[in-house]
Parts: C-alpha cells; sequence; structure tokens
C-alpha cells in the first residue's frame, strides 16, 4: 500500500508516522523549505500539545458527532502517551500539557526521528500543484513530477499565520477533488473595537473577563489577560471569543464587547468596595482613587467612562456616580468593527465540509481513497492545545485508516507519470528531488 501525504505539517506527520507504523510506504510532499514550520511557533514556541479536558465545546465545527468520533479513536491520552514514547516528558499546566523542555522543535524533531525509522520519504520544496485519480491510483503533480500511490491524505493546513508558509492552497485541491469548502475566515486573532476608549489603552495589559453578545444575547466568554491594542483588544480571552465573534459579525450582526475587569467582584459586592476605599482616604481625588487597582490609564478612562472629573474630590461623590463607575469596571464596553486577518491568526474556522467524509475515517466519501487532516477540515480550536489535538487525532486516524484499505489497482513503487508538457526525468531524477528521510 503506498500513501501520498501533502503537507508535513502536524496532522501530516502524525498521518504519515501512523500509516508508516500500518505497513505503508508513505511520502511526504512539503511545498516549504523544512517542513514543520508552524508547529515550531505553537504556544510561543512552546508547543501547547493538548489539552486534559477535551469538551466537544472547546472544538468548533458544523459536525460535532464527527470529531467526537475521530477524537475517541486517538485522545489526548492517546497523544501524550505516543509523544511519551518517542521520548517527550510532558508536563500540565492546569490542564494546557507542554513539553517539559518547553522546545516546540524538539516535537517536531522526534516526530521526523519516527518518520524516518519508519522509512517514510519526505520530499521539501516540493509544492503539489494539480491532484487526480486515474485507473485507481492518486497523482500529485509537482514541477517536473508526478508522485503516484494508492491513497492519498490531504493535510496542507489553513490560510492562518502565512509566515510560517500557510497559504490555503490545500482548499483549491480539496475542491478540485468536489469537496464543498465552507467559508473561511480567521480565528484565535484580535478583535477591532469602534470605541476610542479601547484604542487609547493600547499597550495595557490587565486580568478580565472579555464577553461578546449580540441581539441581548452573551456569544461567548473567557477570562484570562486582556491586551489592549491600536485596534482594540487582543489576548487569549479575545481569541477564545472569537470564533463566535467573527461568526455573528460576518452575518452582520451588531457584536458588542465587554470586558469585566474586576471579575473576582459581583457588581454588588464592588460598590461598597469603593464606597470603602472612600472612608479610608477621604482625602483623595478622583484622579488618584483608583490607584492600585488599574493602571493608571486605565483608571482615567473608567473615569471618564463614568462622567467623572478627574479632580473631584471623593468625598463628593454620589452613590450615583460610584454606581457608574462600577458599572463602566464590570463591563467596559465597545462595539465590534473588525478582527486581524490571517497574518495575525493561530487558525482559520472554515474547510473541508465534515459532512462529505465517511464516518469517522476521515476518508472522502467523494473520492474513495482520499482523505483529510488537521486544520485544512471544518474544525477549529479554542486556546490551549486544541488544534493540536485535532491535527494528532486527524492525522493519526487518516493515516491509519488509508493504511488499512485495499488498493484499488496495483501496487508499483513512485510512478514517474508526466502531466502533458512537464519536463519529469528518469527515476533518479525523482529521487533527488526534495530532500529524502529514508531510503
Amino acid at each position: 500500500m503506498e500513501i501520498l501525504v501533502v503537507g508535513a505539517g502536524a496532522s501530516g506527520l502524525m498521518a504519515a508516522v501512523a500509516a508508516a507504523r500500518a505497513g505503508a510506504k508513505v511520502t511526504v510532499l512539503e511545498k516549504e523549505r523544512t517542513p514543520g514550520r508552524k508547529l515550531c511557533v505553537t504556544g510561543n514556541g512552546k508547543c501547547n500539545m493538548t489539552n486534559s479536558y477535551m469538551g466537544l465545546e472547546m472544538l468548533k465545527t458544523h459536525c460535532p458527532d464527527y470529531v467526537r468520533g475521530v477524537l475517541e479513536q486517538f485522545s489526548q491520552t492517546d497523544a501524550i502517551g505516543f509523544f511519551s514514547q518517542l521520548g517527550i516528558y510532558t508536563k500540565n499546566r492546569d490542564g494546557w500539557i507542554y513539553p517539559n523542555s518547553g522546545q516546540a522543535s524538539q516535537v517536531l524533531a522526534v516526530l521526523l526521528a519516527e518518520a524516518s525509522h519508519c522509512g517514510v520519504r519526505l520530499h521539501c520544496q516540493t509544492p503539489v500543484t494539480h491532484i487526480w485519480k486515474e485507473d485507481g491510483r492518486f497523482y500529485a503533480q509537482t514541477p517536473g513530477w508526478a508522485y503516484a500511490g494508492d491513497a492519498c491524505v490531504l493535510a496542507c493546513g489553513s490560510k492562518a499565520a502565512p509566515q510560517t508558509g500557510a497559504d490555503g492552497s490545500g482548499y483549491g485541491l480539496a475542491q478540485s477533488l468536489g469537496h464543498r469548502i465552507l467559508p473561511v475566515a480567521p480565528v484565535l486573532t484580535g478583535l477591532h473595537v469602534r470605541e476610542k476608549g479601547f484604542r487609547r489603552l493600547a499597550g495595557i495589559r490587565c486580568d478580565g473577563r472579555l464577553s461578546a453578545w449580540s441581539d441581548g444575547e452573551i456569544l461567548a466568554s473567557a477570562q484570562g489577560e486582556l491586551q489592549f491594542t491600536s485596534y482594540g483588544i487582543s489576548g487569549i480571552p479575545a481569541f477564545q471569543v472569537s470564533h463566535e465573534a467573527i461568526t455573528a459579525f460576518q452575518a452582520e450582526k451588531e457584536v458588542l464587547l465587554s470586558a469585566d475587569l474586576s471579575p473576582d467582584y459581583p457588581q454588588k459586592a464592588l460598590e461598597p468596595y469603593l464606597r470603602s476605599r472612600i472612608e479610608r482616604c477621604p482625602y483623595k481625588r478622583a484622579e488618584d482613587f483608583l490607584a492600585g487597582l488599574f493602571h493608571e490609564k486605565l483608571c482615567r478612562e473608567l473615569l471618564l467612562c463614568a462622567g467623572i472629573a478627574g479632580r473631584t474630590p471623593v468625598t463628593d461623590l454620589s452613590q450615583e456616580e460610584l454606581g457608574r463607575l462600577a458599572g463602566c469596571i464590570k463591563g467596559f464596553s465597545g462595539h465590534m468593527c473588525g478582527f486581524q486577518d490571517f497574518g495575525h491568526a493561530q487558525a482559520c474556522m472554515g474547510g473541508v465540509d465534515l459532512e462529505s467524509l465517511i464516518p469517522y475515517t476521515m476518508e472522502s466519501a467523494v473520492v474513495p481513497g482520499l482523505y483529510f487532516a488537521g486544520e485544512l477540515t471544518d474544525v477549529d480550536g479554542a486556546c490551549g492545545g486544541y488544534n493540536l489535538q485535532w491535527a494528532w487525532s486527524s492525522g493519526y486516524v487518516a493515516g491509519t485508516s488509508a493504511a488499512g484499505r485495499s488498493p484499488d489497482k496495483g501496487s508499483a513503487a513512485y510512478t514517474g507519470t508526466k502531466e502533458a508538457g512537464a519536463g519529469a526525468g528518469e527515476k533518479g531524477e525523482e529521487e533527488s528531488h526534495g530532500h529524502a528521510l529514508s531510503d
């Protein structure tokens, strides 16, 4: 059984290793000079490999049952065990799983070493421009050569983080093979806010809870370190609500982003606390009143939000004014007016529709022998290792499923089929094209 894997990212390498372990001959085609570039920068280079909690609400898709079926075949426990066998000792940070070394590059290194050990052939700087099926076999056209296999796994990634080589080319390959692509948009990215108050706070970080609202209903909410920026708001809470917020925004709904800057205090407790600060230091003015609670720029902005003049003596603040100030602290709000692009996003929503795949194998129901893995599919996870877990799970299932199917026809090695006009050479030329992990 010969399998072509297009893409040498996290899901592609996992698919290659899984297929090779199952006895298949595997060739991986990667358009970049080096494999796994995006994997190396995940988790700010520390590689948040997975998460101890794997609730389906953490993975966004139109087909949650499909995702469940794949995760059950290769869970987070399986992923931790897999990498442990390869030498990666993991540590748990409040459920977020990292390699103990804190180096994503080592996760890539053990994957490549295992692929080499299993006989996987890796060809870098080998972009695939066209894929077709003929007489039961798949052909992947690259500049000057067409690689052949009995099955093909598309693991080309999404459009997120183009600085790592991502370009969304896999969507076109999937479409050419008859698959529907659900609308693609960036997620796990910063959100633009119309109000100037957010932008005046650019550079400020503080703990808080960010909620996205539309039509009077909460869409999503997340707590952590908020980062105010020149365009609005970023940080993990913004990333965590981005899927729902961007979905609503693209549907032309009004989206309100509300930051609770004191999530541990309910508003009924916050107002008496503010009054107690006045009683302890009645000599202060309003501009000094919140010092020690928030950054000075944020203190000024909260007073502006509440309509309180900075030089007002705190003893002159009315209960109504304190109530407004507490309300601003609990709901510093602005209207979403856009979002950061693919270059600033960690993932994408949308992609290959899972409804067109056979449960729960990652195999196409349109083209037998064609499989999908990773970000190319309509699955995007929250921050916390969920996107990588989908890469591991979908890659493992795609690779093992592909290796377990019966070839439609033949099993000849690496056919040098030429596309009309292509200048492919002899087999020796094919073997020298790119970098081979193993002969």
